[in-house]
């Protein structure tokens, strides 16, 4: 399932090359490199568990040194614990 951040009508999803692999805001249509058009490409991150305690939810801004994502904090239920007496 992809989830998209939403700022007033604009989506935030992120855009390969699909000969050089570099990649590109949403709003570029043609690799600078060979002018190839981009490929839109799912958020491998959104929907995954890191560390067995964050849940990313939604990807809110990408930029040249990275991204910002909205997490939450998964609870994990109690390990049960089994008494022999």
């Amino acid at each position: 399932m992809l989830r998209l951040h939403q700022e007033g009508t604009k989506d935030y999803q992120m855009k390969v090359c699909p000969v050089c692999g570099k990649e590109y805001s949403d709003t570029s249509s043609l690799c600078t490199l060979d002018a190839e058009v981009l490929q839109n490409v799912d958020d491998p991150l959104l929907g995954q568990t890191l560390a067995e305690k964050y849940l990313i939810e939604q990807l809110i801004k990408r930029g040249g040194m990275g991204s910002i994502y909205r997490r939450c904090w998964v609870r994990r239920s109690p390990k049960n614990i089994s008494s022999n007496n």
